[in-house]
């Protein structure tokens, strides 16, 4: 096994090819397995090599590569299995529904009447408050990443900005309840949790 990997760390072991599995594609940055209790038969998880614990600390040149390969293996998924669809998905943190302490990515073939329950519910919101998350957000976002993206109205939401590890989420709930600030995560971190 790698040493930089968590020994415990299911995932990680699956990587180090410690631990059976169905392997349906492999490359430098990640391992694509089939799901051993799928949603629906086919259902592959793509699990980045690098221990990561939340998406937020996976490098954009590597999330860029495992969407990409999520994208192909979404679509060799319909054509085998004659899907209507694919559900690809990141359940990131553990109120987001987040098992496992290493980063997965979900790619579920679906058809009609599969019962897998991914629906997302349409709440109403009052146009006010709507307007303020999409300022605060776009602020954040452009303090945080220099971006001089635009806003609804064309105006650019601001000017400048930072990336200062002070402007990024600090905290994730791991899945035995415990709060970690992403400074103090640590690859070893998360072995036997969840």
């Amino acid at each position: 096994m790698d040493e930089n990997l968590p020994q415990n760390c299911f995932f990680c072991n699956v990587v180090a090819g410690d631990v059976g599995v169905r392997k349906v594609y492999e490359d430098q940055v990640s391992i694509a397995v089939l799901d051993s209790q799928p949603a629906s038969l086919g259902h592959i998880l793509l699990v980045p090599k690098q221990h990561f614990t939340v998406m937020q600390q996976i490098e954009d040149e590597t999330l860029a590569k495992l969407f990409v390969t999520a994208k192909k293996l979404s679509h060799a998924l319909l054509r085998t299995l004659k899907g209507e669809g694919t559900s690809i998905f990141i359940a990131n943190g553990t109120v987001a529904g987040q098992k496992t302490p290493h980063v997965l990515v979900h790619i579920i073939p679906r058809k009609e009447g599969d019962g897998i329950g991914l629906q997302i519910p349409k709440n109403k919101a009052d146009p006010q408050s709507l307007e303020q998350t999409r300022q605060s957000v776009a602020k954040k976002y452009a303090e945080m990443f220099g971006s001089h993206e635009t806003g609804t109205e064309g105006k650019s939401v601001t000017e400048g900005g930072s990336d200062s590890q002070d402007d990024h989420p600090t905290h994730v709930k791991s899945s035995d309840g415990e709060v970690m600030e992403f400074s103090k995560i640590k690859r070893n971190d998360w072995g036997t949790r969840g």
